[in-house]
């Protein structure tokens, strides 16, 4: 249970911290200027680093399990971390960013992160004289490499969530409960990020985010293959961490081979060269998504495997991919020969739906009511709080009421994040509750399911923009498929699949609710006091719901 909510907490969190960091950005100088070598035009925040650390921060402090070598590891990411949050306020110099690096690198092997095992070396570690140099070149050469792969919408933070997804199983596996938290909680702050991340992206990780992410990625790998199970192939880390890896080498092996220096700027990134045979963003990122899976599910397969056959099997794939890029521009092959049009008819659909006038407030006003039913009638069924969800009840009830006293405006991301963080709760709660007559899983899910069908009409009358099909989703029904078919005690005492369903509805009817009229900027005065009230109602709801389950968890006195 701890890791479920770990993971949906930092989600969460996260996605509620970018809006209002957003609008920090300015102010804090957190702002992406475009240049040549970049695919966005216009100014975008890059405050996603900040949120996503934030968003890690109480799970981990909560709950992460007292361990030296996770300790090192997050405080040489927070060194890490703020070093780079100062590069994206101020531009810093090489040497002052590569000082950073080094001094979270020290952070981490002081703590045990080192890796003195290495592919066709035998069983022998090497020495610490050997260890420690090739150490620091694999976390500060995977630390840049995924920094360099943030060139495309998505692309670094959800190649580094797929890494993280297979290192948290193979910690599960070894029954390692910090690495595997750790590796959640992160994958939570991810997922919450992707939200806004996917293109067309309104936010960016920063440098703060991409080496923090690269960081934490590269430490939990070398320590799962050193650590965690030293069964496993010294080599499975070039299967992990395979694209940014190759991306990384392809790009110093054509600068080198033009005559210039391996650190200079440029466009030969693989997802910059698929831009150039034609691919859009999503279609570049989404194939990068699969090569990259494809290679951690081969590192599944092959985790036990003799180190000939992993390098083998590496080696093939950078010829294959390498290959294919190189034959595919020799020969002037293109994916899409003319510029991607938006769906001149996208408005005309459903306009039966939409003659029905009384539809739309009618669909809003179902919504939220069965949002309040759900959160308050739900407090009231499940069972006794656990000590440590009272706190985070207690304490969300004292962030919605300050908010609500001291912040003007509707404040959505203040009703969202009460709404959120209510709906864990009960979700996860209702999950451990038994049957009765009837209250029961079919009673509960019947309701999701009108819910369900109820915002698709919603969607079909109003704004499609906001639920286009992106490779965040994508990810999202690659684990909505994945993880509840995963043989484990922990799939066999949760049922992952029903959870997974019910927050994904519960979270997508609040993304509609208050959003729904966030670009008509209020032109009428009654879809302004629509939006206002359906925002209240959701943010006072949540506040009920958190008040009941305080007032019937465990008291914290005992």
């Amino acid at each position: 249970m701890i890791l479920a909510f770990s993971f949906i907490s930092a989600l969460f969190v996260t996605m509620v911290l970018v809006p209002p960091l957003m609008r920090l950005a300015a102010p804090m100088r957190l702002l992406d200027v475009p240049d040549a070598r970049k695919i966005h035009t216009e100014l975008v925040p890059r405050c996603g680093g900040l949120a996503i650390a934030s968003g890690i921060l109480l799970p981990v402090v909560m709950w992460l399990p007292k361990d030296e070598a996770m300790s090192a590891v997050l405080s040489g990411a927070l060194v890490i971390f703020l070093f780079g949050l100062w590069d994206d306020i101020k531009d810093l110099d090489y040497r002052v960013k590569l000082t950073g690096q080094i001094l979270a690198l020290s952070v981490a092997i002081n703590g045990g992160v080192v890796l003195s095992h290495y592919p066709l070396a035998g069983l022998d570690p090497v020495p610490y004289w050997l260890a420690y140099p090739a150490t620091a070149v694999i976390v500060l050469g995977v630390t840049n490499a995924i920094n360099l792969t943030d060139g495309l919408d998505g692309l670094a933070a959800g190649c580094t969530l797929l890494t993280l997804a297979m290192i948290a199983f193979l910690a599960y596996q070894a029954d390692s409960m910090p690495v595997l938290l750790l590796a959640l909680t992160v994958m939570g702050g991810i997922l919450g990020f992707l939200r806004y991340n996917t293109h067309p992206a309104i936010v960016f990780l920063g440098d703060a985010g991409s080496q923090f992410l690269g960081f934490i990625t590269a430490a939990l790998t070398i320590f799962l293959v050193e650590r965690v199970n030293t069964a496993l192939s010294p080599a499975l880390p070039l299967l992990l961490l395979g694209l940014p890896i190759l991306d990384t080498l392809w790009v110093i092996t054509l600068r080198l081979a033009s005559g210039r220096s391996p650190f200079s700027p440029d466009r030969l990134h693989i997802h910059h060269q698929l831009l150039d045979l034609g691919f859009r963003q999503y279609e570049a990122v989404s194939l990068i998504y699969l090569l990259h899976g494809g290679l951690i599910c081969a590192g599944f397969y092959l985790r036990y495997a003799s180190d000939v056959l992993v390098v083998s099997v590496y080696a093939a794939f950078c010829l294959v991919v390498a290959g294919a890029i190189g034959f595919a521009k020799s020969t002037g092959w293109t994916l899409h020969h003319a510029p991607e049009v938006e769906n001149a008819d996208l408005g005309k659909r459903s306009s039966w739906l939409r003659r029905l006038r009384w539809l739309p407030d009618a669909v809003t006003h179902v919504l939220a009511l069965s949002i309040v039913t759900f959160l308050i009638a739900g407090a009231f069924l499940v069972g006794m709080l656990q000590r440590d969800f009272v706190v985070v009840a207690a304490a969300s009830v004292c962030g919605l009421v300050a908010g609500s006293i001291l912040l003007r405006g509707g404040q959505r991301w203040l009703s969202r994040a009460g709404v959120y963080m209510s709906s864990v709760m009960i979700v996860f709660m209702l999950a451990e509750r038994p049957d009765t007559l009837w209250i029961n899983d079919m009673t509960i899910n019947g309701l999701l399911i009108v819910m369900s069908i109820v915002l698709v009409i919603g969607i079909r009358i109003g704004r499609h923009d906001l639920f286009r099909v992106t490779p965040q989703d994508l990810l999202i029904v690659f684990f909505a498929l994945v993880v509840p078919n995963l043989t484990s005690n922990f799939i066999a005492q949760y049922p992952v699949g029903e959870i997974l369903f019910r927050l994904l509805v519960l979270f997508y009817v609040t993304e509609f609710l208050l959003n729904k009229d966030s670009r008509r900027h209020y032109a009428e005065e009654r879809a302004k006091e629509q939006s206002l009230y359906v925002n209240r109602l959701l943010r006072y709801s949540a506040l009920v719901c958190l008040l009941i389950l305080v007032l019937n968890g465990e008291r914290l006195a005992q």
